[in-house]
């Protein structure tokens, strides 16, 4: 809910900003062009106080974004701006590496309902809750690998929001799971591969709310 909740604050602020523009209240997209890093950094923090997918790539997120800041605003020295790229560069490969080492929720877990948000990283996780209720998650320029097919709906039903921008999310449900998708599809969309088996008596019905921007989302047994 928090993933959704940020990405609804930075959509409602940089459309805000280009109606100002428009109306000529404010040179916006001057302003943006300058000061955007400090989304960097505000998602950045927030990963750290949530201490959820990478604490390394929350800390990185805050340095690059610093770099970039600093140097928009020309507060570096002129000699280390020539190494701004570079060091990006070494710094996203650091995160890459790390997440390979563990980083990533990759753990069995039986918790009732699930929470994640992934920013330039990843999520492969696996659930095997008896009472399964559902969860948000929320991939932006990442990816999710969610398996659920050891999980067990419970008696209330499995509600489930998932958000992806420029990344991608792949879930596994339990063969007597019966998928309901709804959700906006906004120059992305997503792929509902499930087949039920068995009663359909004894179907279990799962609701996927769905928001993929310039992104994917494949369900499957």
């Amino acid at each position: 809910m928090l993933g959704n909740k940020i990405i609804g604050i930075i959509l409602v602020f940089l459309g805000l900003g280009f109606f100002l523009q428009q109306a000529n209240v404010i040179e916006f997209r001057e302003l943006i062009s300058v000061y955007w890093p400090i989304i960097l950094i505000v998602v950045g923090v927030i990963q750290l106080l949530r201490k959820q997918v990478s604490i390394i790539g929350g800390a990185i997120m805050v340095i690059i974004g610093g770099i970039i800041l600093g140097n928009r605003l020309e507060v570096l020295p002129n000699n280390l701006s020539h190494y701004l790229w570079p060091t990006i560069l070494i710094l996203v490969g650091i995160w890459f590496l790390a997440s390979n080492f563990g980083e990533n929720d990759k753990n069995v877990n039986t918790e009732d309902q699930i929470s994640s948000m992934t920013i330039f990283g990843g999520i492969e996780t696996k659930n095997a809750s008896k009472n399964f209720k559902g969860g948000h998650i929320t991939a932006v320029f990442g990816g999710g690998e969610i398996d659920l097919t050891q999980a067990q709906a419970s008696e209330e039903g499995v509600t489930l929001e998932l958000t992806t921008i420029f990344g991608g999310i792949d879930i596994r449900v339990p063969k007597d799971w019966k998928v309901v998708v709804t959700g906006v599809p906004i120059f992305g969309g997503w792929e509902d591969r499930t087949r039920p088996e068995g009663d359909e008596t004894s179907f279990k019905t799962v609701n996927i709310r769905c928001f993929a921007m310039f992104g994917g989302i494949e369900i499957s047994n």
